[in-house]
């Protein structure tokens, strides 16, 4: 019962926390004139998705951990599926966000072509489609659900060998390819950026060129510090839990991708804008 009482605890501060940063990035980065761009549209749907991720771990799971309430229970697969669909939607949301620093950096004069304000919203409208897709291929048509199991105070996959299969394949090795790939776009991202860099000159317009080259980095340190919490979250979620014998910190593990990294996410965005920050708070 403590400990239930202590993850119920835990998801509600950190979803509370993540509903207000996410939300906050969500209603105030149009108010950003340096995120008036394809890069701030992406991060207010990252934001998004990940908004209401952390509602639904407010009002629907915090609640299950911490009182019983029979119709929640009931139909948490409901909320299985949504937050699913919004997990899917935020990473991939992350990997357009590194192809749009990538683009920034390597190719600027083809970036207002690929990544202008209307081919950002093309791009998510095709991204919705893909993950309502992975979605349904997932749950409704496979047979299987993620669903709220009390004897274990976490969300799961229906417990057979072919949802397990399905789930591990869609759910943690896809995730992994598109983790492994935002690595590499990151780390070409870096180096070009530090190339450019150090190529600048010193002239006239060297206070607007930093003023650039700081702009940039920002985006580049939000960009990396959340993948690098993407990558540590799923690696928790599926190898580290099978190897630690202490149920309560087995069970944080588990809720660590779920809940504390979206919880974050926002916020890493709002301290990587300093003009966002000065808004938020």
């Amino acid at each position: 019962m403590e400990n239930e009482t202590f993850l119920g605890a835990f998801t509600l501060v950190s979803g509370i926390f993540g509903c207000f940063t996410n939300w906050s990035v969500v209603l105030f980065s149009s108010s950003v004139p340096s995120l008036r761009s394809s890069f701030g549209v992406l991060s207010a749907h990252g934001s998004f998705a990940t908004a209401i991720y952390c509602t639904i771990a407010v009002f629907w799971i915090a609640p299950l951990m911490l009182v019983d309430i029979d119709w929640l229970l009931k139909y948490s697969h409901y909320a299985g599926f949504v937050l699913y669909l919004c997990y899917d939607l935020a990473t991939e949301t992350h990997l357009l966000i590194c192809l749009n620093r990538f683009c920034a950096v390597w190719y600027p004069h083809k970036y207002p072509v690929f990544f202008s304000t209307n081919s950002s919203f093309f791009l998510l409208a095709a991204l919705w489609i893909f993950c309502v897709l992975i979605s349904i291929t997932v749950f409704p048509l496979s047979g299987c659900q993620m669903y709220y199991e009390k004897s274990l105070n976490t969300l799961v996959y229906t417990f057979t060998p072919e949802c397990q299969k399905l789930t591990f394949v869609v759910d943690f090795q896809l995730h992994m390819i598109v983790v492994f790939v935002m690595i590499i776009l990151n780390s070409l991202t870096f180096y070009q950026f530090r190339r450019q860099n150090k190529a600048v000159s010193v002239t006239l317009n060297h206070a607007s060129s930093r003023r650039k080259a700081k702009s940039e980095r920002n985006f580049l340190m939000q960009t990396f510090i959340q993948e690098s919490g993407y990558t540590v979250a799923l690696l928790s979620y599926f190898l580290l839990v099978t190897v630690i014998e202490n149920e309560l910190l087995r069970f944080i593990i588990i809720l660590l991708p779920w809940y504390f990294v979206h919880a974050f996410e926002g916020m890493v965005t709002i301290l990587c804008n300093p003009e966002l920050k000065n808004i938020c708070f």
